[in-house]
């Protein structure tokens, strides 16, 4: 049996090539010698052989050094990189742990997605009030909203051991709430139930589900299992009354809601072309030669309008992931708040004021994000006011 060590070195030595450059070597000195033997029988130096199989037997482990450290690659030759180490598994979601999806609404009215939206949330905040258990946040939950992903992947990003997914039906005072919980180690249903209920008391519905997946998962949980307390009774008018407040504006967001298909086709030139400049080269062929890397990303005349003019509300309109601009506006140097304003129509401190914490973010760091602000701050204060 071969040793562990001889097994990696031979993998080592075909990774890097040695192994392919020793027989084309070979092979070609073999050619060489053979021409050049030729030769020196019809100069009667035949004599001066054996120097030449020489010096091609010294070649032999010069070229095998040189093919373990260096590379040949279409940019030139490399220094070969080091194997990389094996990166260690990723930790064991605890087992109680769960990520409540947002609910699909099943209905065909619109205005129901703000009532399964805020089902799903309320179910959530019901499921974290349980000692012991361990609720993936709602940001991280619900930027899985209308992305079709394997369970697996989910319960993998969110680090959780189950996954609570459904969907809400809702028709005159009755609503139908389909409710399954899924293993995210395998993605296998562990339990699913039925939820057909009056509207007369919404809360206590909530509720009701949330006790129903506290004992579907019991048997994996340790401590504490005490089911959530029944909130107080509350009418379906006032709770749809009030997850409008919670969710309103969002559909007021001209050009980006409904996200369609059409939509998403016509920006998927543009999303991979910002998408892109993530990238150092790429990024760097933007910041100083814009109008190159517009022509390499086969822009239309149109967005490339958008972008020279960095018209953050009617990219979004276009159809640009807010996932894209918030890259978009590191590169530069825009924060996500500067952003948020634009799209709103306001400069940054009209916009701070609306906020309860004025607080700076981007993902380029904060440190950008405050120079970026002293700068705009420094400019609008050296405007002649009209």
């Amino acid at each position: 049996m071969a040793h562990p060590d001889a097994k990696r070195f031979w993998k080592e030595l075909l990774r890097r090539r040695v192994v392919r450059v020793a027989v084309f070597y070979i092979a070609g000195a073999w050619i060489l010698a053979q021409a050049i033997d030729l030769l020196l029988d019809a100069f009667d130096a035949s004599h001066y052989m054996r120097f030449v199989v020489a010096g091609l037997g010294v070649g032999l482990p010069v070229a095998l050094v040189l093919a373990w450290v260096f590379d040949i690659t279409p940019s030139g030759i490399e220094r070969t990189p080091d194997r990389p180490e094996p990166a260690d598994p990723p930790p064991a979601a605890p087992e109680s742990s769960i990520a409540v999806l947002p609910f699909a609404n099943l209905s065909q009215d619109v205005e129901n997605e703000y009532f399964s939206d805020g089902l799903s949330e309320e179910i959530r905040n019901q499921l974290a009030r349980v000692p012991g258990l361990r609720v993936a946040a709602r940001t991280s939950s619900f930027a899985f909203k209308g992305r079709h992903e394997d369970v697996r992947e989910i319960g993998r990003r969110l680090n959780v051991a189950t996954v609570l997914e459904g969907g809400v039906r809702k028709q005159a005072d009755t609503v139908r709430i389909d409710v399954q919980l899924v293993g995210a180690a395998d993605g296998y249903q562990i339990w699913s139930e039925t939820f057909e209920r009056r509207l007369d008391d919404i809360f206590r519905l909530q509720s009701e589900v949330a006790s129903a997946v506290i004992a579907a998962i019991g048997p994996r949980r340790t401590g504490d299992e005490r089911a959530p307390s029944p909130p107080a009774t509350q009418s379906v008018e006032a709770y749809a009354a009030n997850v409008r407040r919670e969710y309103g504006g969002i559909a007021e967001l001209e050009g980006s809601y409904p996200f369609t298909l059409d939509r998403s086709s016509r920006a998927y030139r543009l999303n991979r072309y910002l998408h892109g400049i993530i990238q150092p080269e790429l990024r760097g062929r933007f910041l100083y030669d814009r109008e190159g890397s517009y022509v390499r990303g086969e822009l239309s005349e149109e967005e490339k309008d958008m972008l020279r003019r960095l018209d953050w509300r009617a990219l979004i309109r276009y159809g640009v992931i807010f996932f894209i601009l918030e890259k978009l506006g590191a590169a530069v140097g825009s924060t996500n708040q500067h952003i948020y304003a634009h799209m709103r129509g306001e400069t940054l401190d009209q916009f701070q004021k609306t906020r309860k914490n004025a607080v700076l973010y981007s993902v380029a760091g904060t440190h950008k994000a405050k120079a970026k602000a002293k700068a705009e701050k420094d400019s609008a204060a050296k405007r002649p006011k009209s």
